[in-house]
């Protein structure tokens, strides 16, 4: 695990195990602007992490699924020839799993873009 994760990790525990606030809260623009940007000053590494890791995973989605596609191809070829096994139930499989990769990239697709848009609104104020 790495520091940044081990820190974000206590972070969380911290937030998750502090005391609550049993004092009524003035709102004032000074005191909500404060808290504004301690809240963002912590969720903001945990977003970036996130982020990173979305990005590595469809890196690798992207592979394995240009690998399925490969083995795919080979195996159509195999399949025409005549002293090969049958390989059509190992091509089904193998499209099957391509939609399947399809399926999860365009998930964690729409994850990054919203975790892009938290960033931005984190940016913009």
């Amino acid at each position: 695990m790495s520091t940044s994760s081990t820190n974000n990790n206590n972070l969380i525990t911290d937030c998750l195990t502090s005391e609550p606030v049993t004092e009524p809260v003035h709102s004032s623009p000074k005191a909500m602007e404060e808290t504004k940007n301690n809240i963002m000053q912590k969720v903001t590494p945990l977003i970036q992490e996130l982020d990173m890791q979305v990005v590595g995973v469809r890196l690798s989605q992207l592979e394995l699924y240009k690998e399925i596609e490969r083995l795919s191809a080979e195996l159509q070829l195999c399949q025409d020839l005549p002293e090969m096994p049958q390989v059509s139930d190992g091509i089904q499989r193998l499209q099957n799993l391509q939609k399947r990769i399809q399926t999860i990239n365009k998930t964690l697709r729409v994850v990054q873009d919203r975790l892009n848009r938290v960033a931005n609104i984190n940016n913009i104020q």
